[in-house]
Parts: C-alpha cells; structure tokens; sequence
C-alpha cells in the first residue's frame, strides 16, 4: 500500500457498504484504472498482456500517470 495522497474518495457512495467508513475507491485509483483502461483499448498493450512481469510494468505505468494526473490538480 501507498502512502502517497490518494484525493480522497473518487465515486463516494451514501451509507456503508462493508462497515464504517466505506467511501467508494480513492481518486488515486480511479485515475490510474482509467490510464490503464485506455492503454488496453488502444490495442498497444497486447505484449503486456501475454507476460506477467510485463502486465506489472503495465500496471505500475497507469499509477505513474495517476500520480501525474494527481500533481497537475494541485
């Protein structure tokens, strides 16, 4: 887990979905599942797919865009 600032909740929901507290997944995330989906649907990300190590690099790339996405709204 991170300790970088996650911008709190991204889609927060009404009420608790699993106990006190539950607020939705973080902005953080929510940035980098987006980066990560555009990268899949743009058709460049088959190699990545096929190889474990690679589909991390994937993974830790839509987090590096996350994160730049996160600076550029301070």
């Amino acid at each position: 887990m991170s300790n970088k600032d996650n911008g709190g909740p991204a889609l927060p929901v009404s009420g608790s979905q699993d106990g006190a507290g539950f607020s939705g997944i973080s902005l953080r995330d929510h940035f980098a599942i987006e980066s990560l989906y555009s990268i899949i649907s743009s058709g460049k990300a088959t190699i990545y797919l096929n190889d474990a190590n690679r589909a991390r690099e994937l993974a830790s790339l839509s987090y590096m865009l996350a994160d730049a996405m996160m600076r550029a709204r301070k």
